[in-house]
């Protein structure tokens, strides 16, 4: 495992992090050239292109080795060599848009109260704070040093790293702001509503590329229904609802399937992929997203992308 500092991000310094884009990269660090990268921000994002190799998610970012949906857990990420980060977008009162998951500020930042009531100036205030740090000692040794960002730091983050953005929008409040952010990102950007009111409005005001994200079961009406809107390219499915039926159901209506989320100590593993005897310690997470794969999913969304094969 790598150690906490070994790429030099707590500090947060922009030069010695940040110093330019990396080129495009896909799964297991193939690299694709700049030429690919400007062709795959001319198309419209919602063509619906079917991926040849396996796509990785960063989950909140790297989120098993730094406190999710922060600058310094998307620049693991791209580190680790993940194609797309994740970040969950709420918005503060005045609306300005954030990368936070709960609508709670206590699981995961020095916070307390609701985030649709802070203020801008008390955000700035606040640090991003490990949700599990016995499971994971590594993202929290890193408590209380990071800022809670705004999603347009994050969206700057990812065109310096040159890492697409998968946003996962946990609300309407700010939505257009969020939008706005969103369309004039410099590189591939996918939405993931919070309801079906939402995709319509998405679907009605944008041009954006739209996933559509469900632990419940994807029956062939709903693939359908997707399809037909011509802007859902894809859908995040919880690991439980993946079946080879769906994957070849969502492929033949033009849909990609990425499935969410994996993440590699044996607490949340199958037991026949624990390795060793303690509930941090990590085991096969590889193998067990080798089931997936071997279903034909297109992507994975994970906490660890450096342990995807």
């Amino acid at each position: 495992m790598t150690g906490p500092n070994a790429d030099g991000d707590a500090a947060m310094t922009r030069t010695a992090c940040c110093r330019a884009s990396r080129p495009w990269r896909r799964n297991g660090g193939r690299r694709l050239t700049g030429v690919v990268l400007l062709i795959a921000l001319a198309v419209p994002q919602a063509a619906h292109a079917q991926v040849s190799e396996l796509t990785v998610v960063g989950h909140r970012g790297a989120s098993g080795e730094r406190p999710e949906n922060t600058v310094p857990a998307l620049w693991r990420a791209a580190r680790l060599g993940a194609d797309w980060v994740e970040m969950d977008v709420r918005a503060t009162r005045p609306g300005t848009p954030v990368t936070v998951h709960d609508q709670w500020l206590g699981r995961t930042t020095t916070g307390t109260g609701r985030v649709s009531d802070l203020t801008d100036r008390r955000r700035r205030t606040l640090r991003a704070e490990e949700r599990w740090p016995w499971y994971r000692p590594i993202s929290a040794s890193y408590d209380g040093r990071f800022v809670v960002p705004t999603l347009g730091r994050m969206i700057g983050e990812a065109e310096e790293k040159g890492i697409a953005v998968l946003a996962d929008l946990k609300t309407r409040r700010g939505e257009r702001r969020t939008v706005a952010l969103l369309e004039a990102a410099r590189v591939p950007v996918r939405v993931s509503p919070q309801n079906h009111r939402q995709q319509a409005w998405l679907v009605a005001t944008t041009d954006l590329a739209l996933m559509w994200r469900t632990s419940d079961p994807v029956t062939a009406d709903l693939i359908d229904r997707l399809a037909a809107d011509g802007q859902t390219v894809g859908i995040v499915a919880h690991r439980d609802v993946v079946t080879t039926q769906v994957v070849e159901r969502a492929h033949a209506a033009g849909l990609q399937v990425w499935v969410w989320t994996f993440r590699a100590q044996n607490r949340w593993l199958p037991d026949r992929f624990d390795v060793g005897s303690s509930a941090r310690g990590y085991g096969d997470m590889a193998g067990w997203i080798a089931e997936y794969i071997a279903l034909g999913v297109d992507g994975v969304v994970v906490d660890e992308p450096d342990r995807v094969d």
